[in-house]
């Protein structure tokens, strides 16, 4: 899986999600290392995707805040697999988190154009 760094230094990945029906779509999101869990959408792609609603969690936010985020379940293509992984709703781009990445060597070249590259580890 490869992606780039953007000019704000943004390390962006493409995956395809699986809908219900079946069809694909595909999602860019930023890679975000202080992000402990799988992966956030928001409510338009959640929407599209038709994720269900399996119930919400309290989140300690980047301020030091606490929200309570809605959680839905849904299929994601990683490593050329078929995944179920739980997603979190937030009012935000896409997120990949570092619970998605676990079994994988991550390598980001940091500067603008850079080249990042996602590759499961050895078993």
């Amino acid at each position: 899986m490869e992606g780039v760094v953007t000019d704000t230094l943004d390390a962006i990945v493409t995956f395809r999600a699986l809908r219900a029906d079946g069809a694909t779509i595909q999602i860019s999101a930023v890679i975000d290392t202080g992000f402990t869990e799988f992966l956030t959408l928001p409510l338009a792609l959640m929407q599209e995707l038709e994720f269900p609603l399996i119930g919400g969690n309290d989140m300690v936010l980047a301020d030091g805040g606490i929200k309570r985020i809605l959680l839905h379940v849904g299929t994601i293509q990683w490593h050329d697999e078929e995944r179920l992984i739980p997603v979190h709703r937030c009012d935000s781009d896409p997120l990949i988190g570092m619970s998605l990445l676990v079994g994988s060597k991550l390598n980001i070249e940091v500067i603008p154009s850079g080249r990042v590259e996602i590759t499961p580890l050895p078993e």
